[in-house]
């Protein structure tokens, strides 16, 4: 069997075994489920005002050409309003060619300011609009950046089932390169988070990137994973996933996200 079958094949058995599973499960008692990091997949949901939420991250992407490694990841989160979340991430990256030696540094920057302008109570959805520009001020010659400013215009929605035990969001958005040699490209992914127990989370999603005019291959991933809460502050993410495309396009055959995540609750709207 070939590679991208058995990817489609151990895809349909999740998937059959997720709906076999809440199906059975869908009435049991209540937990909200709160989405956000491990999964690639981002949703509307927000600090709440004076809210943070700080992940401390290991993330692997490794495809035939290249293991590259985002080691720490940090991706700190600041809710001002209710409805909104002021981001700021940065990696210290290790990528490792396959025709070239190692090299380490700092990545680029990324920024971002999400406005959820639905809520979920009074349209029965919610949603959000997310601007991420990218600076790159990582080091193109050693290849820990491509070197240009980039512009991520997503939209995310949402909706909680199952008396909030189950919550289903989806993102789609367009990523603008400012350089006539890049690739613009559109995103995509639906993600759905079940709250198991009162502190674990499980965690599925099938996204994909399409690049204009071909100047990438395109591809469809998924990735499943977990979200464990340790106390009232800390809870542990990881997530597991790979391209449902052959290794041979250059997509990423191995998708790894482990990592600390902390909140700290805002103030109450008075």
């Amino acid at each position: 069997m070939c590679r991208r079958c058995q990817s489609l094949t151990i895809l349909t058995i999740i998937r059959t075994a997720t709906v076999s599973y809440l199906l059975l499960t869908c009435f049991a008692p209540l937990h909200p489920a709160l989405a956000g990091p491990p999964l690639i997949t981002d949703d509307s949901e927000t600090p709440g005002r004076g809210g943070w939420e700080i992940n401390f991250s290991h993330s692997i992407e490794k495809t035939r050409d290249e293991f590259l490694m985002e080691t720490p990841l940090i991706d700190i989160n600041y809710g001002f309003l209710e409805n909104d979340q002021w981001k700021i991430e940065f990696p210290v990256l290790s990528v490792d060619p396959t025709d070239d030696e190692v090299h380490w540094g700092m990545g680029d920057i990324e920024v971002g300011w999400k406005y959820r302008f639905w809520e979920e109570d009074e349209r029965g959805l919610m949603a959000s609009i997310y601007p991420q520009p990218l600076i790159p001020v990582g080091n193109e010659r050693l290849g820990l950046s491509d070197g240009y400013f980039e512009l991520l215009l997503p939209v995310e929605v949402g909706k909680h089932f199952c008396d909030d035990k189950l919550f289903v969001y989806a993102e789609v958005g367009y990523n603008i390169v400012f350089d006539h040699n890049g690739a613009n490209e559109w995103i995509y992914g639906v993600a759905f988070d079940w709250a198991h127990s009162e502190r674990l989370e499980l965690l599925f999603e099938v996204g994909g990137v399409a690049f204009e005019d071909h100047a990438e291959a395109d591809f469809a991933f998924f990735n499943v994973g977990l979200k464990y809460e340790l106390n009232d502050r800390w809870s542990f993410i990881g997530s597991s996933g790979r391209s449902l495309r052959d290794r041979r396009t250059s997509t990423p055959e191995l998708l790894t996200f482990v990592g600390f995540q902390f909140t700290l609750d805002g103030r109450e709207e008075g």
